[in-house]
């Protein structure tokens, strides 16, 4: 296609021909693009950084075969709804820029790879967000969230997640279901805790809490990989790990009305923090709980004496105790024990309806067989004997009384 078939406004840019794949006008100072770059339709890769755009054409939308797109460091502040069309698209650049939102059709992006957001003025995150199944890498750095949606648990594929610098307070325990999670930046944020579901993920994800100052991370997960200090007053901590075993023992018994078997010094210490049971109440013997082996070696003030192999087996039922809620359109996994309740209620049901059917009439009598006439009984010789002289002696009384 010659030069002359070139609309003028693209010719301005230096585009010579209609066919080209890549266009680059980074650096240009440019302030607006022409609706016209929606004709370059061969186009697979566009560079527009560096630039003091402030919009983006609706056009922009017909470049169905755009692989890669970066609009960093320009003044941006929406993105056109248009923007979902482009549905090949693999890496998109959007840092450093004035987004405080992101449309609803971004979630059109099913093949999108790496999404670069970083320095924004973003304060939430559409759920839709959660469509893009084939996300890797997710960079939220330097914006003003202070929560993500539940929904970003279902990014199944995500690698990288970048969260430093923002004002989060706390992360939704849907962070447990990000199986192929490698490495998460929470650093310079105003986190008090991690959820507990992290433990789930891959053993050798790497975070980074570096200026959380006021962060208390739960024992159980002492082994993950941890970077960065917290940093206030101009001192140093080094991980502040809570004691995540006595942590469960204070709320062992939030859906029980009773606790396990305790030491007589902390019963009532203990008692008042996590159930109504009065501290004068007496509490059950032993019960079945993950923990009462390690409860009953508390002393109350002292730290708590760990045996290994009971540790061991304490924190892996802990770990498979841990439940992540199931965040939509996700089936929920069966409970095992659950089933077992179901089950055992299904059982009684059964047992319950059998006693209540009523009852079949009984069967008409059979009638009795006649009795067979009782056999002459045998005689015994010497009675025998008895009763003849007997009888002997009774018809002789019967003659004397006659002669008389």
């Amino acid at each position: 296609m010659s030069n002359s078939n070139v609309p003028k406004e693209l010719r301005n840019l230096g585009v010579t021909n209609m066919n080209i794949s890549r266009l680059d006008l980074s650096f240009k100072s440019l302030t607006n693009l022409p609706s016209s770059i929606g004709k370059l339709k061969k186009l697979i890769w566009v560079y527009l950084d560096n630039n003091n755009l402030t919009s983006i054409p609706k056009e922009i939308g017909n470049l169905k075969k755009l692989d890669y797109l970066f609009l960093d460091s320009n003044k941006l502040t929406t993105l056109p709804p248009q923007f979902g069309n482009l549905e090949n698209l693999t890496s998109l650049g959007l840092r450093f820029n004035r987004l405080n939102s992101l449309p609803e059709s971004i979630s059109k992006l099913k093949n999108l790879e790496n999404l670069y957001l970083s320095s924004n003025k973003l304060t939430l995150l559409p759920e839709s967000i959660s469509k893009l199944k084939n996300l890797k890498k997710l960079d939220l750095s330097k914006n003003n969230l202070t929560s993500l949606p539940k929904e970003i648990g279902l990014l199944k594929n995500l690698k990288v997640l970048d969260l430093s610098k923002n004002n989060l307070t706390s992360l939704p325990e849907e962070i447990g279901l990000l199986k192929n999670l490698k490495y998460i930046d929470l650093g310079e944020n105003k986190l008090k805790t991690l959820p507990k579901s992290i433990i789930k993920l891959n053993k050798t994800l790497k975070i980074n809490v570096n200026d959380n100052p006021n962060i208390t991370i739960p024992y159980i997960l002492k082994n993950k990989i941890f970077t960065g200090f917290f940093n206030n007053n101009n001192r140093s901590y080094k991980l502040n790990y809570s004691n995540y075993y006595k942590n469960q023992l204070i709320g062992v018994s939030v859906k029980r009305p009773n606790l396990p078997s305790l030491p007589s010094n902390i019963k009532n210490v203990i008692t008042k923090k996590i159930s109504n049971v009065k501290p004068e109440t007496k509490l059950p013997s032993k019960t079945k709980n993950p923990v009462r082996k390690l409860v009953s070696k508390i002393k109350l003030g002292l730290k708590i004496k760990r045996n290994v192999k009971n540790m061991e087996k304490t924190e892996n039922r802990i770990i498979n105790t841990i439940k992540i809620p199931n965040t939509p359109n996700t089936p929920k996994t069966l409970n095992p024990r659950n089933n077992m309740r179901k089950k055992a209620g299904n059982a009684a049901q059964i047992r319950l309806n059998t006693t209540n059917k009523p009852k079949t009439p009984n069967t008409p009598n059979t009638p009795n067989t006649p009795k067979t006439p009782n056999t002459p009984k045998t005689l015994n010789p010497r009675n025998n004997m008895r009763k003849k002289a007997g009888n002997a002696a009774q018809s002789r009384r019967t003659n004397v009384n006659n002669n008389n």
